[in-house]
């Protein structure tokens, strides 16, 4: 009993050819950091040092308006 057929072999031969090179070209690719796609985001402060324990709240009034 054969497991592989001849005509099976080179369809499955170059599948398999082609997701590794896939792969490594995937792995190898240039890729840019999140971080530097919104450095011109402006990010609200979390915390401030003070001479005496203070609580502060806000509400974001905006409502979801992106700007």
């Amino acid at each position: 009993m054969k497991l592989f057929h001849r005509k099976h072999v080179l369809p499955l031969s170059l599948c398999l050819i082609i997701t590794l090179l896939g792969g490594f070209f995937i792995s190898h690719s240039s890729s840019v950091p999140a971080s530097a796609v919104i450095e011109n985001r402006k990010l609200p402060i979390y915390c401030v040092s003070t001479e005496k324990p203070q609580v502060s709240i806000s509400f974001d009034a905006a409502w979801g308006n992106a700007s």
